[in-house]
């Protein structure tokens, strides 16, 4: 699953899925959105012109002559950012496991485990050796979809409960972490998110709605308390979340910078206040992109805190993430 994020999907282009290299191509078409639906399968919305180079976020979608999709490309303008090929057995109408590429890099697989129904119940996800990197259930009730993530030895690491509208496209969802939650408001044309709020302790604590320019590339995030003053922003550069920028009521001010390589995967994220480094976050990663744990080095590169299984690039002044009592604290005492 992927969530702001996250994806959707509306009925007009693709819910079918492949066998690499065994089937005929037969169609290849190309699409603006990617969408979430209720049974875990991709879907895509808004066709472009099979000529020209796209701008912005766009998708190449290939199926075979079942109409099942046999690979998805991510692009970006003329770029390649990444591959999906989809692998059945047979001429099973659903998809059993993935091949995963980040540019041209093979970077993982995963399996899929469906339910009567053909809904995706488990994933399983690897490196390209073999060597399990995590795994997510879903779960469904009459009116909503969990769907938990974990550890290969089991420890939760995330967990959404998401609402999907009768046509199964996903119209909204909750992220819960501690004692928080998030949720998203999703445009069901475009997969993406509209707006979120944050309630911490049953009391609300943020709302935010999300600006995307004409092509569906994400902007930015503004954001205000509970009685609708602004404090933040979240910006994003070609689809990145770069910049995190919050001035609070008492004046003082707080920022997060980050910055990526070349696979666009978070390097470090720098948290000053009023213009004082405070820390700066780096990522250990596993051979597929899973953050292994991240580290919390202090002004003189000293180690101040770990956080197992999970990207972290703010905290508060104790330490420890967001909503979170997980992290491994070697610097004691408030860091500001």
């Amino acid at each position: 699953m992927t969530i702001p994020a996250l994806s959707g999907k509306l009925l007009i282009g693709a819910l079918a899925l492949s066998l690499p290299f065994t089937v005929a191509r037969a169609d290849v078409q190309r699409f603006r959105y990617e969408l979430d639906i209720r049974s875990g399968d991709p879907m895509y919305a808004a066709p472009l012109p099979a000529d020209g180079t796209p701008s912005g976020p766009w998708f190449v979608v290939e199926r075979d002559s079942a109409g099942r999709i046999v690979r998805s490309d991510s692009m970006r303008d003329g770029v390649k950012e990444g591959e999906v090929l989809y692998h059945y057995t047979g001429d099973a109408a659903t998809f059993d496991s993935t091949e995963d590429y980040t540019g041209t890099e093979h970077t993982g697989t995963e399996r899929f485990q469906r339910n009567d129904k053909g809904y995706v119940t488990r994933t399983d996800s690897f490196t390209v050796g073999g060597t399990t990197t995590s795994y997510s259930v879903r779960t469904y009730g009459d009116g909503s979809v969990d769907d938990v993530s974990f550890t290969p030895d089991g420890k939760e690491k995330n967990r959404y409960v998401m609402t999907y509208s009768d046509d199964g496209i996903l119209v909204s969802y909750r992220r819960i972490v501690g004692n928080a939650y998030y949720e998203y408001l999703m445009d069901t044309s475009t997969g993406k998110a509209k707006s979120r709020k944050k309630v911490e302790n049953g009391a609300l604590v943020l709302n935010s709605v999300y600006a995307y320019d004409e092509n569906g590339e994400m902007l930015r995030e503004d954001a205000s308390d509970d009685k609708g003053v602004w404090f933040a922003s979240i910006e994003y550069n070609k689809g990145l979340l770069t910049r995190k920028n919050y001035k609070f009521a008492d004046g003082s001010r707080k920022e997060i910078n980050i910055t990526f390589d070349d696979k666009r995967q978070a390097k470090e994220a720098r948290l000053t206040i009023n213009d004082k480094l405070i820390c700066t976050f780096t990522y250990d990663r596993l051979p597929d992109g899973t953050v292994k744990r991240t580290l919390a080095l202090g002004p003189g590169g000293d180690l101040w805190a770990e956080y197992p299984d999970r990207m972290v690039n703010e905290v508060g002044p104790d330490g420890q993430a967001l909503n979170r009592t997980d992290g491994i604290i070697h610097h004691a005492g408030n860091w500001w």
